[in-house]
C-alpha cells in the first residue's frame, strides 16, 4: 500500500541507506572530499562556520578553498562545492560556480540570498555596488554636454496634457558647486510629461559610455525617465530613482532599453546599443510606460545639472555593473540571477518534505527566509522536464498550506545537483535539526541516485485505456548502483489496483526508465494515486507521487449562457470575477518555451497549479482565463487543469492557440475541441479564438489594402467614383490604391469621407471573418460562447492611429464585448472613460454581456531588481479604481493580469496580484474587498440618462464619438445619473452623401 511506503526515515537510515553502496561492498572507502567556502568578507561567525563543516566531516572530508581555487575547480578532484553565506562573494565568483556545475559539479549554496551583496575588486580594494559607484565617479574624466551655467536654448515639451502648466527654466543652486541647473515642473496626472534638450553635438569618444548627471525632486522616493535619442531616431531609456538631495548618477549602456520604433527596423536588435556618438539628444521627465504615477496627485518638481558623457576608467572591468537593479550574474536554476529567489513572509512553519529528508519534522523558524521560484516536480512519465525539482522543506503558511521551499533540490537533466537554501541566519543551519537536514541532504546528492521522475504518462485517463507507468532513474555519483523501483496505483480508497517492480543496476552516469502499461478500470472510481519509489537495500531512498483522474461527461451539465446583455447559470444572472491565470511556476525563467506553453508536459506541474488555484480561491474571485496551444493539447494537462478548476469552483474562459479569425487554422481548433471533448465540459464559460489584435499602424495595415481595392470597386464601381464622392485622392504606394495614413485616420480633413469609408470596410472585413470563424465553433460545439480578448477596442482615449477594432464590426460575429483596460491605467481620472467603453458596447450591441479581459499594472521596478513597495501601493489604489468603475458601469464581469507574482524575463515585468510566497498585495486585497459585489447576482443600474450617438461619422473612430459626447456624459454622472449611449435610429450617410454632424 502507497501509504505504508510513506514511513518516517530517520536521520541515521537515511545517511546509511545514501552510503550502502560502499557498505556492500565490502570495507568502508575513505570519505569523498568535498570543497567547502566562505568569502573573507562574509558575516557568519566563524563559530557557524565549524558546526557546519564538523557536521558535514561525518558524511564527506570538506577542504577549505579561497576563491582563486575555486575558479579553476574541477568536478573530478572536487565532486561537490559547499559555499556558505552565499549572499556576500567576490563578483567574479558565480561565474565560476556556474561552469563547475555545468560541468557536473555538485553546488551547494547556503545563505542568502545568493550573491545578493556582491565585492568588485577595484584598485585593489573590495567595495560594494555603492562603493564602487562612488570610486568610479572620483576617476572619470566627464565631457560636459549641458552645464547650464550659460542661458541656453529652450528645452521642448512632449506631453499628452494639453494645455500643459509644465516648464523646463534655468535656476540658481547647482550641484557640486555650480551656480546653475536646471528645474523641471512636470505633471503626474498626464501620460507622458517630458522635456527634450536642444540638438547636442556628439562627442568624438565611442568610449564615452557612461552618462552621468546630478539630479534631485521635490521629495525623495519619485522616478526619471532618462531618454538619449540618436541622430536616427532611435531612442534609448532609462528609468532612475530620485532623492532629496543631490546626487550624482551615472549609467552604463547597459542600463539604457531601446523603446522600440516600427519606423526604425534596423535597430534595437541583439548586441544593439546606444552610441553616444551618434547622439542628437537627451529628453528628461515621467512617463507612465516607466515611471510610476505617485499618490500625490498633481506636479513634481526635478532639478538636473552637468549632464556628460565619460569613459569608464581602466581599472572598471565590466562597466554594466554599475547599473541599479543587481549584477550581471550568471544562471544557475533556483539560485541566480536574484530574480529567481523570493522572500518568503508568510511562513508559521518550516517542515522538511519526506521525499528526501524525514517526514512531519519540523525546522527552526528564523527571519530573513528566501525561496527559490517552484518548479514542476518529477510527477509522471516521459513529461521532457529540464529538471527534477525537489522542494526538501516547505514552508506552511497559517492555514498549514505549503506555499514555498525554503531549500530545494534541483536535479537537472545534465550537469551537476544544485542544493538551494536561502536563508540569511547563520543560526538556522547549526540548529541541531536542521544541522542533521543538512548532513543527509549532503549524503544523498554525493550518492547521486535518485528517481529523475515517475508515475502515469497522464494526470487525467479515460476508462478502459492502457496507459504507459513507470519511472527514470539515475545515477550522478561516481559508484555503481544496486537498486529496486517499484512503482503502484491505488484507488480512492486505498486497494491497490497495480503494482510493479524492477531491480537495476546503474553505472555513475547512467540514465535508465522502466515502464509497463496499466489498463484503466473502466466503470470503478474516478480518483487514482500512483507513486514511484526507489530502494536501496531495502530502504527507501526517494519517491515520486500524484493523482489521476478519470475523465467522464456529467450526466447534466450546465453552462454559462448570454442573454439580455448578461451571463446566467440556469435561471440566475451571473458575474465573472477574475483573473488571467498562469502557474507560478513560469516566473524567473529565462526559457519563454516554459513559460508561454505552460501546459505543455515540460512545463505543467499539478501540485503547483493546484496550490495557485487554492489561493485564488481564497480571493472571492470564481473565474480565471487561461490559454492553451494546440502542440500542448495531446499531454492532458489542460483536461487535469479544468478538473482543478471545477473542484475548486472557477469557470475557464479559454483561449485556443494559435491564429486568429482574420488566419483561422480551423483545423487545429477543431481538433483540440475534440479530442479533449470540450464541448461537454461545462467548466469552460467560453472560447477565446484572439489574443489582442488591433488594425495597427499604417505599416501593419498595408496587408489588407489588396481587400480595401476590391471593397472600393464593389462599392463605387471605380476607384475614380470613389474619389469624387470622397473629394479627395485615395492614397497610393506606387501605382497601388493603400489604406488611409496614420494622420488621416487621427482626425477629420479632406479625407474624412475616404477614412469613414475604410472604417466601414474593416468592421465588414471583420464581421465576416470572427462570424465565419465561431459559426464554424458551433458545429462542433453548441454550448459554449465565443469571443476574443479585444485590447483597445472601444478606448476613447487610446491614439486613433493604432486603428483598434470596433465593437460596431462585431456586434454581430461574437457572443462577448471583451475590451482591455491598459488604456486606463493611473488616477480615477485615467479610470473612468472605462465607463464610456462599457456603454459604448452596449450601444452597439444591447444583447452582448460586456467583460473587462484584462487590466493590471507592473510593479517591477529595475533600478531595485524587485517589485517595489510604491509600485505596489499604486497598483492597490488601481485596482479599487478600476473594480469601482467596473461596478458603475454594469461590467458583466471582470478579468485582472495576472495571477502570480515574480519575474516574467521576456517582459521585464511582474503583474502578480499575489506575491510569489502566496502572501496578498494590495492588488489581491483589492480583488477581495470587491468580491461580494462583483459577483454578486444583481441587475444591472437602470440608465437614467440617454445620450444619442450616431455611427460612421467621424474620422477618428470611437474617439470621435468620445469627443462628441464626453462633457454631457460625465455632468449626467457628476449629477449622480447613470448614463447610457443609444445609437440614432437614423442612419449616419456613407460615401459622398456623408454630412457634418
Amino acid at each position: 500500500m502507497i501509504g505504508r511506503w510513506l514511513i518516517s526515515l530517520g536521520f541515521a537510515a537515511l545517511v546509511s541507506a545514501a552510503m550502502s553502496a560502499a557498505a556492500q561492498s565490502g570495507p568502508e572507502p575513505p570519505l569523498p572530499t568535498i570543497g567547502f567556502y566562505t568569502s573573507g568578507a562574509a558575516t557568519w561567525p566563524e563559530a557557524a562556520i565549524e558546526v557546519i563543516t564538523g557536521s558535514l566531516s561525518r558524511v564527506a572530508s570538506p577542504v577549505r578553498l579561497d576563491a582563486d581555487q575555486l575558479a579553476s575547480i574541477d568536478p573530478e578532484t572536487y565532486p561537490l562545492v559547499v559555499v556558505a553565506d552565499a549572499a556576500r562573494v567576490p563578483i567574479e565568483l558565480p561565474e565560476a560556480l556556474a561552469k563547475y556545475a555545468e560541468c557536473g559539479g555538485h553546488l551547494a549554496l547556503l545563505g542568502g540570498p545568493f550573491f545578493h551583496e556582491p565585492l568588485w575588486r577595484y584598485k585593489d580594494r573590495a567595495l560594494n555596488h555603492s562603493q564602487l559607484a562612488e570610486a568610479v565617479a572620483q576617476d572619470i574624466r566627464p565631457s560636459v554636454l549641458l552645464d547650464f551655467e550659460s542661458a541656453g536654448a529652450r528645452w521642448r515639451n512632449h506631453t499628452d496634457r494639453h494645455p500643459s502648466r509644465s516648464a523646463a527654466e534655468r535656476i540658481e543652486g547647482g550641484a557640486a558647486g555650480t551656480q546653475w541647473a536646471l528645474k523641471l515642473d512636470v505633471s503626474t496626472e498626464a501620460g507622458w510629461d517630458t522635456f527634450e534638450s536642444p540638438p547636442l553635438e556628439p562627442i568624438d569618444d565611442p568610449a564615452a559610455v557612461l552618462t552621468t548627471f546630478w539630479a534631485k525632486a521635490d521629495r525623495p522616493g519619485g522616478e526619471l525617465v532618462v531618454e538619449w535619442r540618436e541622430r536616427d531616431g532611435s531612442r534609448w531609456m532609462a528609468t532612475i530613482r530620485l532623492t532629496d538631495r543631490w546626487r550624482q548618477y551615472i549609467l552604463p549602456v547597459e542600463a539604457l532599453r531601446y523603446w522600440p520604433d516600427p519606423r526604425i527596423p534596423s535597430r534595437g536588435g541583439p548586441g544593439d546599443r546606444f552610441h553616444p556618438e551618434r547622439l542628437a539628444s537627451i529628453t528628461l521627465g515621467l512617463a507612465h510606460s516607466h515611471t510610476l504615477l505617485p499618490a500625490e496627485e498633481g506636479r513634481r518638481a526635478i532639478w538636473i545639472d552637468q549632464i556628460a558623457l565619460a569613459a569608464p576608467p581602466a581599472e572598471l572591468r565590466r562597466p554594466a555593473d554599475l547599473a541599479d537593479g543587481g549584477m550581471d550574474v550568471p544562471v544557475i536554476e533556483t539560485a541566480s540571477p536574484g530574480y529567481k529567489l523570493i522572500p518568503v513572509t508568510n511562513a508559521a512553519a518550516l517542515r522538511i518534505n519526506s521525499a528526501l529528508g524525514v517526514a512531519g519534522a519540523n525546522l527552526p523558524l528564523v527571519q530573513h527566509i528566501h525561496a527559490p521560484t517552484p518548479r514542476p516536480e518529477g510527477t509522471g512519465l516521459d513529461r521532457g522536464r529540464p529538471w527534477r525539482f525537489v522542494a526538501l522543506v516547505e514552508s506552511l503558511d497559517e492555514k498549514g498550506r505549503a506555499q514555498a521551499a525554503p531549500a530545494s533540490l534541483l536535479i537537472p537533466e545534465a550537469g551537476g545537483i544544485v542544493l538551494s537554501a536561502p536563508t540569511g541566519d547563520s543560526g538556522f543551519f547549526t540548529q541541531s535539526v536542521a544541522s542533521e537536514w543538512l548532513k543527509a541532504v549532503i549524503a544523498r546528492m554525493i550518492d547521486g541516485v535518485f528517481l529523475y521522475e515517475g508515475g502515469a504518462k497522464f494526470y487525467v485517463a479515460f476508462e478502459g485505456e492502457e496507459m504507459p507507468v513507470g519511472a527514470v532513474v539515475i545515477n550522478r555519483g561516481r559508484e555503481p548502483a544496486r537498486v529496486r523501483v517499484e512503482v503502484a496505483v491505488e484507488d480512492a480508497r486505498g486497494r491497490e489496483a497495480y503494482r510493479r517492480g524492477w531491480n537495476l543496476e546503474l553505472v555513475p552516469g547512467e540514465r535508465r526508465r522502466v515502464a509497463d502499461l496499466w489498463r484503466v478500470p473502466a466503470g470503478s472510481g474516478d480518483r487514482f494515486r500512483v507513486a514511484a519509489r526507489l530502494l536501496r537495500a531495502d530502504r527507501a531512498i526517494d519517491r515520486i507521487e500524484h493523482g489521476l483522474r478519470v475523465w467522464r461527461p456529467k450526466q447534466s451539465p450546465e453552462f454559462i449562457q448570454a442573454r439580455g446583455g448578461d451571463f446566467y447559470l440556469g435561471d440566475r444572472l451571473w458575474r465573472a470575477h477574475g483573473v488571467n491565470y498562469m502557474p507560478s511556476s513560469g516566473a524567473a525563467c529565462e526559457d519563454n518555451e516554459f513559460f508561454e506553453y505552460w501546459l505543455d508536459g515540460r512545463a505543467y506541474g499539478p501540485e503547483i497549479v493546484d496550490r495557485d488555484l487554492v489561493n485564488l480561491k481564497d480571493l472571492g474571485l470564481n473565474s480565471v482565463s487561461a490559454f492553451v496551444y494546440h502542440r500542448s493539447h495531446g499531454s492532458r494537462n489542460l483536461l487535469d487543469f479544468l478538473i482543478r478548476c471545477e473542484g475548486h469552483g472557477l469557470k475557464v474562459n479559454l483561449s485556443l492557440r494559435p491564429g486568429t479569425p482574420m488566419d483561422f487554422q480551423w483545423a487545429k481548433i477543431r481538433e483540440m475541441i475534440e479530442a479533449n471533448r470540450l464541448a461537454e465540459n461545462d467548466t469552460i464559460m467560453a472560447y477565446d479564438l484572439a489574443w489582442e489584435p488591433l488594425w495597427g499602424d499604417q505599416a501593419a495595415r498595408r496587408r489588407f489594402d489588396g481587400q480595401w481595392r476590391r471593397w472600393i470597386e464593389q462599392r463605387y464601381g471605380s476607384v475614380e467614383k470613389a474619389e469624387a464622392a470622397w473629394g479627395c485622392p485615395a492614397p497610393r504606394e506606387g501605382r497601388q490604391i493603400a489604406g488611409p495614413s496614420d494622420e488621416q485616420v487621427s482626425g477629420d480633413g479632406p479625407w474624412r469621407k475616404m477614412v469613414i469609408d475604410y472604417r466601414q470596410f474593416q468592421n465588414e472585413l471583420l464581421d465576416e471573418a470572427y462570424r465565419r470563424a465561431r459559426d464554424l465553433v458551433r458545429t462542433v460545439d453548441a454550448h459554449h460562447l465565443v469571443s476574443f480578448r479585444m485590447t483597445i477596442a472601444g478606448d476613447p482615449t487610446s491614439p486613433p492611429a493604432r486603428m483598434a477594432y470596433d465593437p460596431a464590426g462585431l456586434s454581430g460575429a461574437v457572443d462577448i464585448m471583451e475590451p482591455e483596460g491598459y488604456g486606463r491605467i493611473g488616477d480615477w481620472e485615467r479610470v473612468r472613460p472605462g465607463w464610456f467603453t462599457v456603454a459604448y458596447c452596449r450601444a452597439v450591441a444591447p444583447q452582448l454581456p460586456v467583460i473587462w479581459s484584462e487590466f493590471g499594472h507592473s510593479a517591477w521596478d529595475a533600478n531595485l531588481g524587485r517589485a517595489s513597495g510604491d509600485r505596489l501601493e499604486f497598483a492597490g489604489r488601481f485596482y479599487d479604481d478600476f473594480y469601482r468603475m467596473a461596478w458603475l458601469s454594469g461590467s458583466s464581469g471582470t478579468f485582472c493580469w495576472f495571477s502570480c507574482g515574480g519575474y516574467r524575463f521576456n517582459e521585464r515585468s511582474d503583474f502578480g496580484i499575489l506575491a510569489p510566497d502566496g502572501s496578498l498585495r494590495p492588488q489581491a486585497e483589492a480583488i477581495r474587498r470587491w468580491a461580494a459585489k462583483m459577483i454578486e447576482s444583481r441587475p444591472r443600474p437602470a440608465i437614467d440618462h440617454w445620450i444619442p450617438i450616431r455611427l460612421g461619422c467621424d474620422a477618428d473612430g470611437v474617439a470621435g464619438v468620445y469627443r462628441r459626447v464626453e462633457r454631457e456624459f460625465w455632468a449626467a454622472v457628476a449629477e449622480g445619473r447613470n448614463p447610457g449611449l443609444r445609437v440614432d435610429p437614423q442612419p449616419a450617410p456613407t460615401g459622398g452623401d456623408q454630412a457634418e454632424v
